[in-house]
């Protein structure tokens, strides 16, 4: 029994022994010595279910972190996305369909990988331990990002803007336009599948006086990803991101196909690599302004750079995980 409850049964057995019979006012102090016991049970009732809803609340934290940190997450960004979107956190925590979740890398410095890419202008270069600590920021983020209600709600409201065309040298089931986002999903994760859950990620560096056309690229259809780690410790975390995303649609087979000559790829919602790009781009998520992807890819187009990530405008990195 609590320590003080007892103490209050024992006042009322002390108030019988020392009112006698005087049964008035031995009923009075039992009257008042059983509100006294109702209320500590009630009191007591109530600091166990607060103390249990403590260790459940601390339980469900704990699980969500932990949850949180196979997507490559670190603790800063995890703390932040849970104090600033605690729903949204919690929805990617415990997405059973989401991708890129306990990914293994090896970071990679190959010559051989360097030629056998076809990736014009290229050479070897190596990792450093900052661009290596930058990447997996810049991957939890990516993979959070991807999995969130926000991304996947833009994603739903815009693929009508997807051209068939643009799919044309895709691989598997990648070659068709997604109905929705879980088709989108539902290609990535068969992708990252069958590369096992893991991910080569091979330094690069731009021939001197030429150009690659990307800081970033991903290899059509295979779990590879050649990056340029120079570039990565001189850009903002957020402003590398989307492109990252982009390069991971290749390697779970989409392509941005313009054989024809005649239909405009570059930043154009039309394919799923520049779709998925603007969607995390700055403007991507501003309805206002840009109710269409199509919309904002023409503001960039003429504006030859993407809206200020503030207000309105900022993108979905930065409204999940700040700069």
């Amino acid at each position: 029994m609590n320590l003080k409850v007892k103490g209050l049964v024992l006042a009322m057995v002390s108030a019988l022994v020392l009112n006698g019979c005087d049964s008035d006012k031995v009923k009075a102090e039992l009257d008042h010595a059983g509100h006294k016991i109702g209320e500590t049970a009630h009191e007591v009732r109530h600091n166990i279910r607060k103390e249990a809803d403590r260790l459940q609340d601390k339980l469900t934290e704990n699980a969500e972190k932990e949850s949180l940190r196979q997507l490559g997450l670190d603790e800063a960004d995890i703390d932040y996305v849970i104090k600033h979107n605690p729903d949204d956190a919690m929805a990617v925590a415990k997405n059973s369909d989401r991708i890129l979740s306990d990914i293994h890398f090896t970071y990679e410095s190959s010559l051989t990988e360097i030629t056998k890419s076809n990736i014009p202008n290229i050479q070897y270069a190596t990792w450093g331990s900052n661009s290596k600590a930058k990447v997996q920021k810049i991957w939890g983020r990516v993979a959070f990002v991807v999995n969130s209600p926000r991304f996947a709600t833009r994603f739903n409201e815009q693929t009508a803007l997807l051209d068939s065309r643009t799919f044309e040298g895709g691989t598997g089931d990648a070659l068709q336009v997604p109905a929705n986002y879980q088709a989108f999903i539902d290609v990535a994760s068969d992708a990252i599948s069958n590369g096992n859950n893991a991910y080569k990620l091979e330094a690069f560096g731009n021939q001197p006086e030429k150009s690659s056309g990307g800081n970033a690229w991903g290899q059509m259809g295979l779990p590879e990803v050649f990056l340029n780690p120079q570039e990565i410790d001189n850009s903002p975390i957020n402003q590398t991101a989307p492109l990252l995303l982009h390069e991971l649609t290749h390697t779970f087979g989409y392509n941005h196909n313009d054989q024809s000559g005649s239909i405009q790829i570059l930043f154009a919602p039309n394919n799923i690599p520049y779709y998925v790009q603007l969607i995390t781009t700055p403007g991507g998520m501003n309805q206002q302004d840009y109710p269409s992807l199509e919309d904002l890819h023409s503001y960039i187009v003429a504006q030859k750079t993407t809206p200020y990530p503030s207000g309105k405008n900022a993108d979905l990195f930065t409204q999940y995980f700040g700069r």
